[in-house]
């Protein structure tokens, strides 16, 4: 029986692509050898697009080696077969090695395409990364701005709350007058956390409140301004 190794790798249609051609498709994924972080949209954009070339490139690659290494086990039988002799045997023999050399050329492709793949992903992630730094310096700020108003208010409440212990005072004082000259009208008015609805737990929550702020402010204060933390 005579073999036509030519014809044989001519037959599988997209399997006889040539390992240089799909090593170009891969090269060709990632235009001006990328090796620096991305600055923009843009930038992120054409990187993965670059990944899912990459990512099409190596499913091609792999189909590729599939096929080589179903031809190269079949070549394989028939010389292990003992049926070949003389030129065939030869031509096999030909055939088989030329399938192996391909695989190899496909191997290394396919390590080149795992490389260029892990290089994407880590500038894509590291543009993720800085982006997250980014979003986090400004969310930051935007919350400092609001901690400001949180003390400005609880400032207020401070000053509302030393007018009502004040008037607290003098309610207690005018209520020991009464006791004093006419304890049988003491009924008469509510006491002052009833009317007011301040009672020990809310005017304690309070006064909690109003101290921690100022524990904070002072704390803050004493902070270096270049403190950073990560």
């Amino acid at each position: 029986m005579t073999v036509d190794p030519a014809s044989n790798s001519q037959a599988t249609g997209p399997a006889a692509q040539s390992s240089s051609e799909m090593a170009e498709s891969c090269n060709g994924a990632t235009p001006g050898d990328i090796d620096s972080q991305p600055s923009g949209a843009k930038e992120r954009s054409q990187l993965s697009q670059a990944r899912d070339t990459v990512l099409k490139a190596a499913a091609a690659i792999n189909k590729e080696m599939g096929k080589l290494e179903e031809e190269l086990g079949r070549a394989n039988s028939r010389m292990d077969n003992g049926t070949l002799h003389g030129p065939d045997r030869e031509k096999v023999r030909q055939l088989r090695d030329g399938l192996r050399q391909r695989l190899s050329a496909l191997k290394e492709d396919q390590v080149d395409g795992e490389r260029r793949l892990a290089h994407l992903d880590l500038l894509l992630h590291g543009d993720t990364a800085e982006n997250a730094l980014a979003t986090r310096r400004g969310t930051q700020g935007a919350a400092l701005v609001v901690a400001d108003q949180i003390r400005g208010q609880i400032a207020q409440v401070a000053e509302l709350w030393q007018r009502f212990q004040v008037l607290r005072l003098e309610d207690e004082q005018l209520r020991d007058v009464v006791r004093s000259f006419d304890q049988a009208r003491m009924t008469e008015v509510t006491t002052f956390s009833w009317t007011t609805g301040v009672d020990q737990a809310f005017a304690s929550a309070i006064a909690e409140v109003i101290s921690q702020s100022h524990r904070s402010t002072r704390d803050l204060l004493a902070r270096s301004p270049v403190s950073i933390l990560r």
